[in-house]
């Protein structure tokens, strides 16, 4: 990544990637709804992190996540985007906010890497978002909704008894 880029995580959780991403010296923003999640990574992160900043963000929230995006449009460098298994565990409805963030986040160049589980857990629950799943092509009809994005690589880990898929996305003509 290069040197003034922001890497925006979404749904950090208990941080483990924050906290590695913010190793190597970046702007990075985590992003996640739980007030629980942001208080054990602050208290991880203590002063040994400056350049990490947490917003509690309810990403299916438009208006917040509008918020997010309008506060950072300003910022110089490219921006990153981050999703590691959170796509999936969204409501149809609160989905549909990722690909509008992206697009606004984007505009300053850089990629969204998304992550999810393209086959569903043993013991699907409605109930239950961390058994749910997203096909990739589900991910293409999501992204229809900002015709800014478009995919430049999928790879689907089939060794991974759900599938993991890694989406990249960015702004066309960039």
């Amino acid at each position: 990544m290069p040197v003034g880029a922001t890497i925006y995580e979404l749904a950090y959780g208990g941080g483990d990637d924050l906290v590695h991403l913010a190793g190597r010296g970046h702007r990075v923003v985590g992003v996640d709804y739980s007030a629980s999640a942001e208080a054990a990574v602050r208290a991880r992160l203590a002063d040994d992190h400056p350049t990490v900043e947490l917003r509690r963000v309810d990403l299916g929230d438009t208006r917040q996540t509008l918020a997010l995006a309008a506060a950072e449009l300003s910022v110089p460098g490219t921006a990153h985007i981050y999703s590691a298994g959170i796509v999936q565990a969204l409501t149809m409805e609160a989905r549909q906010t990722l690909p509008t963030l992206a697009e606004l986040l984007l505009r300053r160049g850089g990629e969204w890497v998304a992550s999810f589980p393209t086959v569903p857990a043993p013991g699907l629950s409605v109930d239950d978002p961390t058994t749910w799943h997203l096909t990739v092509s589900q991910f293409r009809q999501l992204l229809a909704s900002a015709p800014a994005l478009e995919i430049r690589s999928v790879e689907v880990d089939i060794e991974t008894d759900r599938r993991i898929a890694t989406v990249g996305v960015a702004r066309k003509g960039t």
